[in-house]
């Protein structure tokens, strides 16, 4: 079982792309646990989301959107032009996302209403 779900906040503005046809969208959620009484860990982790959501996310996802996100764990590899080292990716793709906070939800709100007609699912 590959599944992974957390709550965060967006680090910044979802970066949209349309590669033959496919929209996707590609930002990074900061998580905090706390691994002792005073001691937290920052994880910051990459999401990528694609389909009409991606369009969703990018209009209405800004810095600081507190998410709830759910996906499954995947990574990409290519050869860094620069130092010609092998470099891997580890990213979340999204299959589900939440929005929990209320400026992100009233977007949410807003554009839906501007858009509901290009949004049949």
């Amino acid at each position: 079982m590959n599944n992974v779900q957390f709550i965060g906040y967006a680090t910044d503005k979802p970066k949209f792309k349309e590669v033959e046809g496919v929209e996707s969208a590609r930002f990074s959620i900061g998580i905090t646990t706390k691994v002792s009484e005073d001691k937290d860990e920052s994880l910051f982790i990459t999401c990528r989301i694609v389909g009409k959501r991606a369009r969703i996310a990018c209009e209405v996802i800004d810095k600081g959107s507190r998410l709830f996100v759910c996906g499954r764990l995947s990574c990409t590899s290519w050869d860094d032009k620069q130092t010609g080292q092998k470099r891997t990716l580890y990213y979340v793709y999204l299959q589900d996302i939440q929005y929990l906070d209320d400026l992100t939800i009233s977007r949410l709100k807003e554009v839906s209403k501007q858009k509901e007609k290009e949004w049949k699912y």
